[in-house]
């Protein structure tokens, strides 16, 4: 939109220079012959008047179509922005029943995490490393550990 209103205002200074040439020589000639005045001049002054008008009215009629345009789309941005934002409450909604069901279907036995802790460790991950992917503490960690050496001293 900007190079049409540069284009425009290039346009009409152009049309105001030649209006002020013309201008000028028409008091030229008004000077020389105070009496008769040339009427050729005078038409191509009003020529040149009616074109710059003609010219600016399809310009506003150009901003005016591109800002129905730019409403428009305007208009269909905020629908799809809506309709994302029912469409992501929907999916984390169908991810929270799907994360309930797996816990569900799939209860974990508290021996089952304890022996991946003893199988980490045995693995040589340190106590912070177990701690951060199955969300014991590490003092936990540390009780299941000793409880492990008391019962079968296999641990280190």
């Amino acid at each position: 939109m900007l190079s049409l209103l540069n284009l425009q205002i290039i346009i009409d200074l152009v049309f105001f220079v030649t209006i002020l040439i013309l201008l000028s020589q028409l008091n030229k000639n008004i000077s020389k012959n105070s009496s008769t005045v040339d009427t050729s001049l005078i038409q191509e002054l009003e020529k040149i008047v009616t074109e710059s008008y003609h010219s600016t009215n399809r310009f506003i009629e150009a901003i005016d179509e591109s800002k129905q345009v730019l409403n428009k789309l305007f208009l269909q941005l905020d629908d799809k922005g809506k309709k994302l934002t029912v469409l992501i409450g929907e999916a984390e909604m169908h991810i929270k029943k799907l994360d309930l069901e797996k816990n569900v279907s799939e209860p974990v036995s508290s021996e089952k995490r304890y022996d991946d802790v003893i199988q980490m460790v045995q693995q040589g991950m340190s106590r912070e490393e177990v701690s951060k992917r199955l969300g014991f503490t590490e003092g936990e960690i540390g009780l299941i550990v000793d409880l492990a050496r008391t019962r079968t001293g296999c641990i280190s």
